[in-house]
């Protein structure tokens, strides 16, 4: 169940004040805090935002929780040896995220960056399509003026024509 009422109450936000920010009903965010309807990853994740806080911390009780789910279950389940050793592990996975989230971060400047290059090739290529236009307008436009120039000389070939057969 999703834990952000404690974290609402913290950030000294009334239901109301709250409900508006995450643009949902009085209604609907109280059936949220209660657990009695389900709420979408994206409005949870928004929640986060707003309350500035990590994605898994809205399902947390407490920093407590967190200490009991990485401590007493692995003692519990696995013994005080392979605890230590799993804990060590986590550790070392935590940090593989870290790294994980950092090369994301990475590629998304690469990205961005990217982006940013290739924006003078593609104004360049809406050019030269601009000009293929212009360009195929005005093959259009010679081809026009070449039927017009073909009627104006069988025009004077027949006023030619009526001006010798009339002397």
């Amino acid at each position: 169940m999703l834990n952000f009422k404690e974290l609402r109450k913290k950030k000294n936000l009334t239901q109301k004040e709250f409900a508006e920010l995450i643009g949902v009903s009085l209604r609907s965010l109280s059936n949220y805090e209660n657990g009695n309807i389900d709420i979408t990853l994206k409005k949870v994740q928004e929640i986060a935002d707003i309350l500035e806080v990590e994605f898994d911390d809205l399902f947390l009780k407490s920093k407590e929780e967190i200490s009991i789910n990485r401590v007493s279950e692995p003692v519990a389940t696995y013994g005080a040896e392979n605890a230590t050793a799993l804990i060590k592990h986590i550790k070392l996975l935590e940090e593989q995220i870290k790294l994980q989230q950092d090369h994301i971060a990475l590629q998304k400047t690469r990205i961005e960056q990217l982006e940013k290059e290739s924006q003078p090739i593609y104004d360049l290529i809406q050019e030269l399509k601009e000009r293929i236009k212009q360009v195929e307008d005005f093959k259009e436009a010679v081809k026009l003026l070449s039927k017009v120039g073909s009627k104006v000389e069988e025009k004077e070939k027949l006023v030619n024509r009526k001006r010798n057969s009339s002397k």
